[in-house]
């Protein structure tokens, strides 16, 4: 049976967060295969930051602790797993640092990729990752983030898969929420109704099956 590792850096659930309410439209349609689902809520981890600690254990196996063995659990469970699931809000142009927090912690040369000469080769080739979000800001935020060669949320999290060797990679993305579903009634309230039209339509047309 297929894997699905499931990492939620919203913080909220789907009363709150639209971008989980987003998410858990595509996780049922995931179930309804029955695929395997495990859920991380990073915000129940106690994902520690990135040390010199860490690193050091990373290379020289006295040097292990309680946090970095929890360091080698968090990169063995990620390992498993055939296919990803990232949900996350755009705050700030970017991903919430908790996911960047994982990510440093997952993100091992010898493990996820390894450096071959000049170039990184991704060890995770052939398994899949769908990138969930949602952004508060104007629908034409890439444009403005490629003008002034900036990143943002989903184009970081593109790069990151591809530096692990994912290249099957399925987008459930919306943006200028704050736009898209104004009341038009009153133009200040969010169109609950209308959000929802949306998220199942792009539910219902993203590919969840694997390879």
């Amino acid at each position: 049976m297929k894997k699905f590792l499931v990492i939620d850096a919203t913080g909220r659930d789907a009363t709150k967060s639209h971008t989980k309410k987003l998410a858990e439209k595509l996780l049922a349609k995931i179930a309804k295969d029955g695929r395997e689902i495990v859920i991380l809520d990073l915000y129940q981890q106690d994902i520690p930051f990135l040390d010199n600690a860490i690193l050091l254990a990373r290379h020289d196996a006295t040097q292990k602790t309680e946090v970095t063995n929890k360091c080698e659990k968090l990169l063995n469970e990620f390992m498993a797993a055939d296919a990803y699931v990232f949900i996350f809000p755009t705050w700030n142009w970017s991903v919430p640092a908790i996911l960047k927090a994982y990510l440093d912690i997952i993100l091992v040369s010898g493990k996820l990729f390894v450096y071959k000469g000049l170039s990184i080769e991704g060890q995770l080739k052939g398994k899949t990752a769908f990138l969930v979000n949602t952004t508060g800001g104007p629908v034409v935020a890439p444009f403005f983030s490629r003008l002034l060669k900036a990143t943002n949320g989903v184009e970081y999290m593109e790069l990151i898969v591809k530096i692990m060797g994912i290249r099957d990679i399925r987008k459930l993305v919306i943006d200028g929420m704050s736009y898209r579903f104004k009341n038009p009634k009153t133009q200040t309230a969010f169109d609950e109704e209308q959000f929802d039209k949306k998220a199942d339509v792009l539910v219902a047309k993203i590919d969840t099956s694997l390879k």
